[in-house]
């Protein structure tokens, strides 16, 4: 805060019109304005709204249209303020995970599977699930794994950016965030399984 030079102040849910959901569960509320700002404040919309005009840009719909885009994308409606996301009928994961046995595995169980030369895990970073936050950009692997692994990563990845820890499972090749690892390799697979061809 004390670096900044500009504040801009802005409107709570109880000020605006908007439409709230969460990752964590199916509903999608619509949130009606309910108060007045006692002090001048100023939504997401108004602002877009502001710099586009500014910058004399076309093409922004009024708020309602978004609103009702939103609302009508495939929700089930439950009443006036609340919707369901219909995604949800069908839980992620319900015909199980991407592994070879359909289960969940943690990077502490046994990876080595001795079907492929090695493995790519990838997981979202603890502290980095938005995009404000700066990524960890390393690799990790255990300097124990076999040599042709160690080999194709001294080819492909710059040393700087290998970090050797016991911690990792033999011949798996860790990566928080899978955009770290998608630079340099073939690769197929969902989420945070990984196959190498």
């Amino acid at each position: 805060a004390r670096a900044v030079t500009l504040f801009i102040p802005t409107k709570d849910f109880y000020e605006k019109k908007d439409v709230r959901g969460s990752y964590f569960h199916e509903f999608v509320l619509l949130n009606n304005k309910v108060l007045n700002s006692q002090t001048e404040k100023i939504s997401e919309y108004e602002l877009t709204e502001y710099l586009m005009k500014e910058f004399r840009f076309k093409g922004l719909k009024k708020e309602n249209e978004y609103i009702k885009e939103i609302l009508s994308s495939g929700l089930e409606k439950i009443d006036d303020e609340t919707y369901r996301k219909k995604i949800f009928d069908k839980p992620p994961y319900s015909k199980g995970f991407f592994t070879d046995n359909g289960e969940f595995k943690f990077l502490t169980e046994d990876f080595e599977y001795n079907k492929k030369t090695f493995e790519v895990v990838t997981a979202k970073e603890a502290k980095a699930l938005n995009s404000q936050f700066k990524r960890d950009k390393n690799v990790y692997v255990n300097p124990n794994s076999n040599f042709i692994m160690l080999n194709w990563l001294e080819q492909n990845i710059e040393k700087k950016r290998v970090v050797f820890s016991n911690k990792i499972p033999k011949n798996i090749i860790f990566a928080k965030g899978g955009d770290v690892i998608n630079n340099f390799i073939n690769c197929k697979g969902e989420n945070a399984y990984y196959e190498i061809f």
